[in-house]
């Protein structure tokens, strides 16, 4: 059987795109005192598109992945945002 082994960043049949991966921001968690340690494409808080491997976020998300909070203005942190 011939199987196709497609360049990084693409699967299937070779013409769809992989998005970039971030830690998912909700997932169920698998044992205690563990958190956001699964990664998924665009951190499951945006939709791939798989013509161009890019990520669409949904509001209050932003960065290739969705990886960060978008603070309009406001400070950034890990986790949240803060002040003006």
């Amino acid at each position: 059987n011939f199987v196709s082994q497609c360049n990084k960043g693409y699967f299937g049949d070779c013409q769809a795109r992989e998005c970039p991966t971030g830690r998912a921001w909700f997932h169920e968690p698998a044992v205690n005192e563990l958190a956001h340690d699964v990664f998924t494409e665009c951190s499951s808080m945006g939709v791939c598109d798989r013509t161009s491997g890019q990520c669409t976020c949904r509001d209050g998300y932003e960065g290739s992945a969705c990886e960060r909070l978008s603070c309009q203005g406001r400070i950034t942190t890990a986790s949240a945002c803060s002040g003006k």
